[in-house]
């Protein structure tokens, strides 16, 4: 396969040039992002612009940042627990006149206040539902810009430069990697070998049963390619079904077959069948080194009963060592964190973003903080799981409340050993909503106009970036919840961090008003300076008081606040 050109956006700049107005108004977007870091205007504003400003601000962003990786210098995947995360679908990042495309979604990189994303699959597939693959290296021609298409620009090209634009707002690229595919799949069609098989709707058992199907496949294929037909799926599916073979289902019930990585009679950790695991294992080579990805999430993973196989697809992607940089995230269950993380492991991915932040919620958030200070503690390379942040398949603003409080959970629960990476799906920050129905079908998402929920968000991160070394460098002393509120102090060689937050249930009830000594929590007791944010900006309300006493007064329900006491 032949090398990707460097620098896409520059032979996209005379392709597409800006004329005046254009060039205005990329220039003052990318001041914007100078200055701030990102683009704080509403996603559906950015995915409005016209093609010659998105080449134009990615022009200049060329000639003042560097197309590197953030991670190419880390000799170790420490980053990946410093990091943050953000869920990217292509194909979603788009309006009702614009379809989403890898040109557009580019721009809307420069509005992402995390460090890293996460790409959702890009590759070919029969199906709208992008996570059901027939091919693991050609990419979906509809998630090309049209107009860079006819100019020449193939959807490889546009790719990699959206991969491009990734390096250069600094976002570590993460590559989802599923051993589920397509049942017609070419690599299912050209490897039978790779994957179990079924006679007559049945399934054996039996290693040497499965060879002679594989040879049965093998001659089937071998025969419909030599008659001249036309490569499509349907001709392949009737030529296996007429002998009454097929692939065998997964077992998650998502039409998808299965790579065989066990033995067929295996039914717990055992021999492994070497070549599917090398297989699944060498998929992330091209993705790592002809796109520049810098870490691997592992699809499907939460049931593996034999976690060595998770050891040796980690162990691929960094080649055997000699990336010790690239990092490896799985899903996997939160408490299982640390017997994943002894097998290669940086994250451990659970989403239980749809839960409600209620009691039992944070009675699980607060157990996981303390083991991951148990587990991390001394260690240079820590585990994590990362706190899913999700508004939601609809426009609800009871979920969109909730993803505030679990951003405010993830920016200022987790201290030191214990820090969890944030993950949130595109558009989180300002509320937008239906996410994972844009992985199964070909919509967009809902963006949402109403700002006040950006201005929520916007808020948590400036504040969580004020007192950034107070959480990273602090430790969390103590942990109060019930049916109504929950709150927490973290203590730093600076001063504290009181977090107090609305806990929801069934009855809507707010929080009941609190007051908290603070000097219980200080080695000399003395009045200090107390700021409270309220997050309806970032500049704290200063407390006036004679005493070590903060009174609460009265928080709205789903509502939290933060007392910074230095």
């Amino acid at each position: 396969m032949d090398p990707l050109p460097r620098n896409v956006w520059k032979r996209l700049s005379r392709l597409f040039p800006a004329d005046k107005s254009a060039a205005a108004l990329a220039a003052e977007l990318f001041r914007e992002y100078e200055s701030d870091g990102y683009l704080g205007r509403p996603a559906a504003e950015i995915l409005q612009a016209d093609l010659p400003v998105i080449v134009d601000f990615f022009r200049r962003t060329a000639l003042m940042h560097s197309f590197e990786s953030p991670i190419l210098r880390r000799r170790d995947t420490r980053w990946m627990s410093e990091f943050d995360y953000t869920l990217v679908n292509i194909r979603a990042a788009g309006i009702e006149n614009r379809p989403g495309n890898f040109l557009r979604a580019s721009f809307l990189l420069a509005t992402l206040r995390t460090r890293g994303i996460i790409l959702a699959p890009i590759t070919k597939g029969a199906s709208e539902n992008l996570e059901i693959l027939e091919s693991h290296a050609h990419i979906r021609e509809e998630l090309a810009d049209l107009s860079a298409l006819e100019a020449g620009i193939t959807p490889e090209l546009q790719a990699a430069a959206f991969c491009e634009a990734a390096h250069l707002l600094s976002l570590a690229l993460g590559y989802e990697l599923d051993y589920r595919v397509d049942p017609l799949a070419a690599v299912v069609l050209n490897r039978p070998d790779l994957f179990f098989w079924t006679k007559d709707g049945e399934f054996t058992a039996d290693e040497a049963v499965q060879d002679e199907l594989r040879e049965e496949v093998r001659s089937r294929v071998a025969a419909v390619r030599k008659t001249g037909v036309a490569m499509d799926r349907k001709v392949y599916s009737s030529a296996l079904e007429m002998t009454g073979l097929g692939a065998l289902p997964s077992t998650d019930g998502s039409s998808r077959t299965s790579l065989a990585l066990r033995l067929a009679a295996d039914d717990g950790a055992g021999e492994h069948r070497d070549s599917a695991v090398a297989y699944w294992g060498r998929v992330f080579d091209l993705w790592r080194d002809r796109y520049g990805f810098d870490f691997l999430l592992l699809k499907g993973t939460r049931e593996f009963p034999d976690r060595s196989l998770v050891r040796k697809a980690a162990d691929a992607a960094r080649k055997a060592g000699v990336r010790r940089n690239i990092g490896v995230a799985a899903e996997g269950k939160t408490f299982d964190v640390e017997s994943f993380g002894v097998q290669g492991v940086d994250l451990v991915f659970d989403d239980d973003a749809e839960e409600k932040a209620d009691i039992d919620w944070f009675g699980k958030t607060f157990a996981l903080d303390e083991k991951l200070r148990r587990v991390n503690l001394g260690r240079k390379l820590r585990f994590s799981v990362p706190l899913a942040v999700d508004p939601g398949e609809k426009e609800s603003r009871p979920r969109r409340e909730r993803a505030h409080i679990k951003r405010f959970v993830a920016r200022f629960l987790g201290s030191g050993p214990s820090r969890r990476p944030l993950l949130e799906t595109m558009g989180a920050l300002e509320g937008a909503w239906g996410y994972r129905g844009s992985i199964e079908k070909a919509v967009s998402m809902g963006w949402l106009p109403d700002a006040s929920d950006a201005a929520v968000g916007h808020s948590i991160e400036d504040v969580a970036g004020l007192y950034k070394d107070m959480i990273d460098g602090g430790e969390r002393l103590d942990k109060h919840v019930n049916s109504r509120s929950a709150w927490w102090v973290i203590r730093s060689r600076k001063g504290l961090l009181i977090a107090v937050i609305s806990v929801e249930n069934e009855d809507l009830l707010p929080p009941k008003p609190l007051r908290i000594d603070y000097s219980f929590y200080l080695k000399e007791k003395e009045t200090m300076t107390v700021l409270e944010y309220d997050f309806r900006g970032d500049r704290g309300l200063l407390h006036l008081s004679v005493d070590t006493f903060i009174d609460t007064g009265n928080i709205p329900y789903r509502g939290f606040r933060l007392y910074a006491v230095t």
